[in-house]
């Protein structure tokens, strides 16, 4: 019983999330949604950058832009310190996504992205990143619902940013009434869920020697 209540626990702190990231979005997130917006009415694209989980959230972003017909890319952080960011133009948008704001390879192509006349975008909870989107328009929030302090649970807060994002550049649409029935289904859900998890962990435990 007491793994249905750490589940239970975790889906509420996730539902709580969600609706925290809501409340937080105020006038640098639209100012965001502007620059993205007159970089592709220029014909300039969207440059992704990100490590680790923040990195698997931006190639979905970049997928999801291209097949709209908003041209976006995807720059691995690593190899563009070694010649890669010859991609980055002068309009382009970089859009720099760290939980931490600390990682220095995304905080190295944001950095010579701008030296290179791109602007700067991104989501962050904080760090160098979260004090250089000060000077640009970027979205840093407030992780209050991630006790564990681990960025991986700060997947949630990045994923929907980014939907938020994409909504407000019209590349997608999503209206309230649809969000508030996914939380509705996801609770009615959940137990269900959480069953299911619960016996694939014991048939997993019992199968590894």
């Amino acid at each position: 019983m007491k793994h249905l209540a750490r589940a239970r626990q975790v889906f509420d702190i996730e539902l709580a999330a969600l609706r925290a990231v809501r409340g937080q979005l105020d006038p640098a997130f639209s100012a965001a949604v502007e620059l993205a917006v007159e970089a592709l009415r220029l014909r300039g694209k969207i440059v992704v950058v990100g490590i680790g989980k923040s990195g698997n959230i931006g190639q979905k972003v970049a997928a999801t832009l291209t097949s709209t017909g908003s041209t976006s890319v995807v720059l691995n952080s690593v190899d563009a310190l070694h010649g890669d960011l010859g991609i980055v133009n002068d309009g382009d948008v970089v859009l720099a996504l760290s939980y931490s704001g600390e990682t220095e390879e995304v905080l190295s192509c944001a950095g010579e992205a701008v030296e290179r006349g791109a602007k700067i975008t991104g989501f962050s909870s904080g760090g160098r990143l979260s004090n250089l989107l000060e000077e640009y328009p970027g979205f840093t929030f407030n992780p209050q619902h991630n006790p564990s302090g681990q960025p991986r649970l700060g997947t949630g807060y990045v994923v929907f940013g980014t939907i938020a994002l994409l909504n407000s550049l019209g590349v997608i649409h999503v209206l309230k009434e649809e969000v508030l029935k996914a939380i509705d289904e996801v609770r009615r859900a959940k137990d269900d869920i959480q069953g299911k998890a619960q016996v694939l962990a014991q048939q997993l435990a019992n199968s590894i020697p």
